[in-house]
């Protein structure tokens, strides 16, 4: 498996609009071939910061998705509501 994380800041009162960003994003790669599940998270420490994880059967399967034009819509959209670029990681599950 393979995950793939992606991190932004967004300002405060920007929440909602994060929470619909995962949604309207969410209807587009669940139905990316290889797609397992994603989750949102919210940093603890910082509640402005968002990071987004997706699993994946294998890397290349990310690296499909990520290579669209709908991706590219998604991101720019994702850049738009935060405060810096974000900031993307890529995970190998070597455990479980």
């Amino acid at each position: 498996m393979f995950v793939r994380t992606v991190t932004v800041i967004i300002p405060t009162g920007q929440e909602n609009e994060m929470y619909a960003f995962w949604e309207w994003a969410s209807t587009f790669v669940r139905r990316q071939p290889g797609y397992i599940r994603g989750q949102l998270w919210r940093d603890a420490a910082d509640p402005q910061q968002f990071t987004e994880l997706h699993v994946w059967q294998r890397a290349e399967d990310s690296a499909t998705y990520r290579a669209t034009e709908q991706f590219r819509v998604v991101i720019e959209r994702l850049a738009a509501l935060s405060e810096m670029p974000p900031r993307a990681a890529g995970y190998y599950v070597e455990r479980e």
